[in-house]
């Protein structure tokens, strides 16, 4: 199978929020009466997340003003940033509430920036190192899959073994480089099977991303990186 990866996780809310007062430097920015605004937003995010929201106005017939120029403001740019496009970056972690407005309407929702697992690697490992770890709940979680990233430093160019096993769940394997640009990834074919990625590493650090092959599964794994004989 072939991941897309690294993709975001989001979970959004649909809040309606009519005629609440909201301050305007300049005149009427729809050329229609708002009578509410639509906000979609996520409820939370992973700090470095940038995702765009969406404000509709509606006129009194619950119709959407196509000409209405939506105005976007932060209570707390340095948790969550937003342009005047309405794209907003997780800066940093705690909660900040973000309002859309038109003339005199506004609607706004909270988001919970969370730190976010993936950003660090659970831990480093050489060639020849054999680690033991765990996929938990709290690992990092992209789309319907937890994962461990191992550091791997490669102080010369060498062919090697990875691989990985587990009594848990059948194991995924996904290489990349520090730039998240994706290397090489193997799947178990089964159970009680290891995962396995051989081949030539240049000289630099990679990730290891330790997974699963089915969906939201945890459990315990041991992780091996060997050099190939001849290499």
């Amino acid at each position: 199978m072939t991941r897309s990866f690294p993709t975001s996780y989001l979970f959004f809310a649909l809040l309606v929020v009519a005629l609440i007062p909201a301050c305007s430097d300049g005149g009427p920015t729809s050329l229609q009466p708002v009578a509410e605004l639509e906000v979609e937003g996520p409820e939370t995010m992973l700090e470095g997340e940038t995702v765009q929201a969406e404000a509709v106005a509606l006129d009194e017939e619950g119709l959407p003003i196509e000409d209405a120029l939506i105005e976007w403001s932060t209570s707390d740019p340095e948790v969550v940033d937003v342009s005047p496009g309405g794209f907003l970056t997780a800066e940093g972690v705690g909660t900040a509430t973000i309002t859309a407005a038109v003339d005199d309407v506004s609607a706004f929702f909270e988001v919970e920036v969370q730190e976010n697992p993936c950003d660090s690697p659970v831990g480093e490992l050489a060639v020849g190192d054999t680690v033991s770890g765990e996929l938990t709940s709290e690992s990092c979680f992209i789309d319907e899959w937890f994962y461990d990233p191992w550091l791997l430093e490669v102080t010369e160019p060498v062919e090697v073994r990875i691989e990985l096993e587990s009594d848990d769940f059948i194991p995924y394997l996904l290489l990349t480089d520090e730039f998240l640009n994706q290397l090489a990834e193997n799947e178990s074919p089964g159970e009680g099977e290891p995962a396995v990625l051989e081949g030539t590493l240049p000289a630099g650090d990679v990730l290891i991303w330790v997974s699963t092959s089915v969906p939201d599964e945890v459990g315990d794994y041991e992780l091996s990186v060997s050099e190939v004989d001849g290499s």
